[in-house]
């Protein structure tokens, strides 16, 4: 698989089933794929309503972007992200993150059935 894409996903799930699922999609990942996740974060540029209504989405692990750039380097060795805003109507901030080069888990078999 080329591109793995996930959109609103990691702040519904803790750490360790975020972890989870990253090392899933690294295993699914040709050697030269990248995974991509969109969700929305709490950030120091952030607007009261922007926070507000981080803080009181579904998604119990909304996290700030250095706590979801530490989830993915325990699986990639390459990770990078930018923060965007104001692409809602509603005031939100997003953590747009993109990884690739999975770490060597012995423990792991990275091909998926």
């Amino acid at each position: 698989m080329n591109a793995v894409m996930m959109v609103g996903l990691l702040h519904h799930l803790s750490d360790r089933e975020a972890e989870d699922l990253l090392e899933l999609a690294a295993r699914a990942l040709a050697p030269e794929g990248t995974v991509v996740s969109v969700d929305n974060c709490f950030e120091p540029e952030q607007g009261r309503v922007a926070r507000w209504m981080s803080a009181h989405d579904r998604g119990q692990h909304v996290r700030e972007p250095e706590s979801l750039v530490a989830l993915a380097q325990k699986v990639f060795k390459t990770v990078d992200g930018t923060v965007i805003r104001g692409i809602t109507r509603i005031p939100y901030s997003f953590w747009m993150m993109r990884m690739g080069n999975p770490l060597p888990r012995p423990d792991l078999d990275r091909s998926v059935e």
